[in-house]
């Protein structure tokens, strides 16, 4: 009590030494106790996509899925403050707070606070800075990204017809400046693949009018003209996320990054590139040490492995800092169960200036490296360059892993990123410049095509469908078999082989899922109980 009083104290007079100013602030609660939410109606914050996504891979629904108490909220807007947005997965909020002493200890004292805090300061002096500089190499204009696809045998994979149809990316960035005007992005206007929008850093604001950077990252996946560009993942559907403001570096943007993720799971996303990376900031009080990239400390880096546990398979770039004093990944690089991407170059050798790891907890990182030096990315006239950065190495991996989940749509997100590690080039030793090396797309799929005993190629028949009371049909092999409601709650889960029967005579009438998965697949079929 007494080293909390201080503090406060510590806190009150730096503020007082202010001048009126605008400031940010995360504030975590204590609990979703009397929550209006309830995991039995998932309906009311995620969409039947992201429910079907849980399904397919085996991920149940928990309390970290509940929004905040909305009656935390309140309590937060009737002390004066202005609710930026809210995380689900971290229980808390981003709020705006004018330079006024006396809210601050009335926040501290709320019985459902556990934590306040400042995460930007907003003044008229402050110094703009610019992060993500487009790093030029080369120009060439004649199938400029072929190149980069077939140096992971990408090539072979949309030849077979798996360019990404039907998968949701989406690219958390700094801006997306002409998407909206370039004709290399017709097709996803045209087919709808572009799925929406959203400013997580200034909601007033146009995506399309801020930074380039996104839209370079962008151009190595859905860049599409024949013979010019195409780019990793030309079919995947597309969500564009600004989470980062270029002009300066502060805790605000990971919490940013953290509502656009949450976002991005809630409207079924499968696939999320991240071109993005955090350890210092304009105000080094909020400097990140390396002991801190253990994927637990950095609130960024707890939400990406969050999603990986939701079913989305999150890609992130290691970093441009190996040739610095700071020559680590940085977060959300530093999260588990993510595939982080280094940069080398079509020699396959490692770029001086890919971050390395490992993590401070010992893990290896990178996971796998693409080509981050004259990796060829679209510029706001149409342009095409060879550019510089992990930045681009991770799109194209993330483009890659999109047309490899189209092939192998029955596989989890961490059975896809164990094919990735074990068809790279050093799986047998992997270190912290390469991790396990450079991915073979083209391999990782024929490894398991050649093995699958495919459950999906047998005819299952559930017999009756609709059913009343007995449900029944035979399996090929011994399987999981769980069954799902459209709500998200599983009424069935058992290990089991050959002729299935289940009584569902006191389940209640509708539709519901069944899902079967093997080591190696899994089939998923609407049932419906009368």
């Amino acid at each position: 009590m007494f080293r909390k009083s201080i503090l406060l104290v510590l806190f009150l007079n730096i503020f007082s030494c202010l001048s009126a100013q605008n400031y940010m602030f995360w504030v975590a609660f204590t609990d979703k106790k009397n929550s209006p939410y309830s995991v039995d109606y998932p309906l009311d914050f995620l969409s039947e996509r992201s429910l079907q996504r849980r399904i397919r891979q085996g991920f149940e629904l928990d309390e970290s899925d509940l929004p905040v108490n909305p009656n935390y909220v309140d309590s937060l807007k009737l002390l004066g403050a202005t609710i930026v947005g809210t995380s689900r997965w971290l229980n808390g909020a981003t709020i705006s707070l004018e330079d006024t002493i006396d809210v601050i200890p009335k926040i501290r004292e709320l019985s459902c606070v556990a934590l306040l805090q400042l995460t930007k300061k907003y003044s008229s002096s402050r110094v703009f800075r610019n992060k993500m500089p487009m790093l030029r190499h080369s120009e060439e204009f004649v199938d400029s990204a072929f190149r980069q696809n077939s140096f992971h045998r990408l090539d072979a994979l949309h030849k077979l017809g798996y360019k990404g149809d039907g998968i949701h990316v989406a690219i958390l960035d700094a801006g997306f400046a002409n998407v909206d005007r370039l004709s290399a992005f017709d097709s996803l206007r045209v087919f709808n693949r572009l799925l929406g929008v959203r400013d997580f850093v200034d909601a007033s604001s146009d995506v399309y009018r801020q930074h380039a950077h996104g839209l370079a990252v962008l151009s190595t996946m859905a860049a599409n003209v024949p013979n010019v560009m195409v780019g990793a993942a030309p079919q995947a559907s597309y969500w564009l996320l600004r989470t980062e403001d270029d002009a300066t570096e502060s805790l605000l943007e990971l919490d940013n990054w953290v509502r656009a993720i949450e976002f991005a799971d809630s409207v079924g996303v499968d696939v999320v590139n991240s071109s993005l990376g955090y350890s210092t900031f304009d105000d080094s009080n909020m400097n990140f040490s390396y002991e801190d990239m253990n994927g637990r400390t950095a609130r960024i880096s707890i939400a990406a492995t969050m999603a990986a546990r939701k079913g989305m398979l999150v890609v992130n770039s290691a970093g441009n800092d190996g040739s610095n004093s700071w020559h680590y990944i940085s977060a959300p690089a530093d999260a588990d169960s993510i595939v982080t991407v280094g940069g080398v170059g079509y020699s396959g050798m490692h770029c001086s200036f890919s971050s390395y790891g490992p993590t401070s907890d010992n893990r290896i990182k990178p996971t796998v490296c693409s080509i981050a030096y004259d990796a060829y990315v679209m510029g706001t006239a149409g342009n095409i360059y060879g550019s510089v950065g992990t930045s681009f190495a991770s799109p194209i991996i993330a483009g890659a892993v999109a047309c490899l989940w189209q092939a192998l749509p029955n596989l989890t997100n961490m059975q896809i990123i164990d094919l990735l590690k074990a068809n790279s080039s050093q799986f047998e030793n992997p270190d912290n410049k390469l991790g396990y090396g450079i991915p073979d797309f083209y391999k990782t799929y024929n490894s398991v095509i050649s093995k699958i005993e495919d459950i999906e190629n047998v005819e299952i028949v559930v017999s009756p469908n609709p059913f009343s009371a007995m449900l029944r049909f035979f399996l090929p092999k011994k399987a999981v078999v769980s069954i799902y409601d459209l709500m998200g709650n599983c009424v069935f889960l058992s290990d089991m082989v050959e002729d299935v029967q289940i009584d569902a005579s006191d389940w209640k009438s509708g539709v519901y899922l069944l899902c079967i998965k093997s080591e190696t697949e899994c089939f998923v079929k609407k049932i419906i109980k009368k």
